[in-house]
């Protein structure tokens, strides 16, 4: 009893991390099982538009398990969603095919980017033809979120110019401020203080405050203050703003940068308790991250060779539907060409059969007529 006890006070925190991680394991295998009724959906459609909404809802359903293993799957439904809506002539499920897999890549992220740009650029394409100018700014925010994690700067640019002259002529305050708020924050991540600022005074907070609108955009106005606080040197301010902020952001990765640029605010002013605090706060923060980012790496790394490996398989089962059906076309072409050369040698075997009965016939009559000469010429002969 006093050796358990022993292990339990040298080895809880491995315990309980290993048993919290068994627990999170099989509760995630549990859910990333297809519901049946979404399984009967495919089975049983009647079209192929009925055929593309079920792959999508089935897609949307391990979409929204947010991890990397539901991704997986999310992309491999979506993919089969786009293949039934292409069969189709209704322009806006094809549309929403292309956002559903331009959403899925840009969660994977890193080398599937540029899938999600392409198609977020598809998306993009079929708003503008439906004239539609509140999903045409949304589209121009997705793309200009992935050129910037691309490290396309000058491409995000014009992407958030674009942006922007929808904005400034559009009626609605508060998609207007979501715009400038999302523009500021972005060239903040690009470092850009000038634009930032510039975007950033755009925002009208008297009439809609930012911070009554989404989840999204809130995180984004103050970090983006956050970061121009600190630019412009005044370190109180930003302090402040960075502490709001905390409130905000949800991953360890801005919160542990947050920490990092307090502390060092707080040392430019000569607050070493606070700067100590954060810097501390900051090492607690990025331990964690890396135990965190340790684990999700190497189970991210799995399951992207997975996808990459499903897509090749889907690459060489097309390849090898195209090999098969241009055997079958030389198959059924060399089937035609032999059958057509049989039924030539059937017609000319008959006409030769057919003129060698004529030639049979005549050599017969002429014998014929033959005898009967030698016979008149006998009896002539005889008289």
């Amino acid at each position: 009893m006093g050796g358990i006890l022993y292990i339990w006070r040298m080895y809880n925190r491995h315990i309980l991390l290993f048993v919290t991680s068994i627990s999170f394991l099989l509760s995630i295998s549990a859910q990333q099982t297809l519901p049946d009724s979404l399984q009967k959906a495919i089975d049983t459609a009647k079209s192929k538009s009925d055929l593309a909404y079920a792959y999508r809802e089935a897609g949307q359903f391990y979409y929204e398990l947010y991890n990397m293993e539901g991704y997986n799957k999310a992309a491999s439904y979506f993919e089969k969603g786009r293949t039934a809506a292409s069969e189709t002539n209704d322009s806006m499920l094809i549309a929403i095919s292309y956002l559903s897999l331009a959403q899925v890549y840009d969660a994977i992220g890193d080398d599937k980017l540029p899938k999600a740009l392409g198609y977020y650029t598809l998306h993009q394409k079929s708003a503008i033809i439906e004239n539609d100018t509140p999903v045409v700014m949304r589209t121009y925010m997705n793309i200009a979120s992935v050129q910037s994690r691309m490290e396309l700067p000058d491409a995000t640019k014009m992407s958030l110019k674009k942006l922007n002259a929808l904005a400034d002529n559009y009626l609605v305050i508060k998609t207007k401020n979501r715009c400038y708020v999302f523009s500021a924050f972005i060239c903040s991540q690009l470092n850009d203080l000038i634009e930032c600022r510039r975007y950033f005074k755009k925002i009208n907070t008297a009439q809609d405050s930012i911070t009554n609108g989404g989840l999204a955009y809130r995180k984004f106005y103050f970090l983006t203050r956050f970061y121009l606080f600190g630019q412009q040197n005044e370190y109180d301010s930003a302090m402040l703003a960075g502490q709001e902020a905390l409130k905000e952001v949800n991953n360890l990765s801005d919160s542990t940068h947050i920490y990092r640029l307090i502390a060092k605010y707080a040392k430019e002013i000569g607050n070493f308790r606070k700067a100590y605090f954060y810097a501390n706060g900051e090492m607690e923060l990025y331990r964690r991250m890396i135990s965190v980012k340790s684990y999700g790496d190497a189970s991210n790394t799995l399951l992207r060779s997975e996808l990459n490996l499903q897509e090749e398989n889907t690459k060489l089962l097309v390849q090898k539907e195209q090999a098969q059906r241009k055997l079958n076309r030389w198959l059924i072409g060399s089937l035609a060409m032999i059958i057509v050369g049989l039924m030539c040698i059937f017609y000319l075997a008959h006409q030769r059969r057919m003129q060698n009965a004529a030639l049979i016939s005549q050599v017969a009559e002429n014998k014929l007529l033959l005898q009967e000469l030698h016979h008149r010429v006998k009896n002539n002969l005889q008289l």
